[in-house]
C-alpha cells in the first residue's frame, strides 16, 4: 500500500497522538503497545533551522519514507525527510558516512504508559530489518547466481591466457 498522505517531512508522531492512543487502549503505567512502524530508504542528511532560534539546527534523513499507525485500517503517511529518534538516526547516518548510497530500514515505535509526560518511547528495528546498505544489483546477481564482490576497492583481476590459441 502506498502512502495516501504526503508531507515534506515525517516523524513518529506524524501518525497520531501517543496520549490518545494510550487512552484508547486503556493502558496502565508500564504497559507497552506498538504505536507506529516507520520504514524507508535514506540517501542523505537534511538540515533545518529552528524557526524560533535560527542558530539551532535539526538534522534528519533525506530519502523516501513512510510511517503507519498500528491502528487497524491506518493509511501510511509519506515524506521526503524523516526526523527519527537519535538512536535510529545515528545508526543510519553512520552507514551513509561510510559511503553507503542508500540505506534501507524498518523500525517500530512503542509507546509506554507512564513517565513525566504521561508516556515514554521505546524503539527497535523490526526483525530482520536492521539498517543496511542497499545492494541494487542483488536481484540480478541472484538470478545469474553470481557472488557479490567483497569490496569495491578489490576489483577482479583478469589474467592473460598463455595458450597458443590465445596468442594466435
Amino acid at each position: 500500500m502506498r502512502a495516501a498522505t504526503f508531507k515534506s517531512s515525517i516523524n513518529v508522531k506524524s501518525v497520531g497522538n501517543p496520549l490518545k492512543r494510550l487512552a484508547e487502549l486503556d493502558m496502565k503505567a508500564g504497559e507497552k503497545a506498538l504505536f507506529a512502524t516507520v520504514y524507508g530508504k535514506a540517501n542523505g542528511i537534511v538540515k533545518r533551522s529552528d524557526p524560533k532560534d535560527p542558530d539551532k539546527y535539526y538534522y534528519g534523513l533525506k530519502g523516501t519514507f513512510e510511517a503507519v499507525s498500528s491502528k487497524e485500517g491506518s493509511q501510511p503517511i509519506g515524506g521526503a525527510a524523516l526526523y527519527a529518534p537519535d538512536a535510529i538516526h545515528n545508526l543510519i547516518v553512520e552507514q551513509l558516512k561510510r559511503g553507503a548510497e542508500t540505506v534501507s530500514f524498518v523500525f517500530e515505535a512503542y509507546v509506554v504508559a507512564g513517565g513525566t509526560a504521561g508516556f515514554t518511547w521505546e524503539y527497535k528495528f523490526a526483525d530482520q530489518w536492521e539498517p543496511e546498505e542497499d545492494d541494487i544489483l542483488s536481484d540480478l546477481r541472484a538470478a545469474l547466481n553470481v557472488p557479490k564482490l567483497s569490496s569495491p576497492e578489490a576489483p577482479a583481476t583478469l589474467t592473460k591466457s598463455t595458450s597458443k590459441k590465445a596468442a594466435a
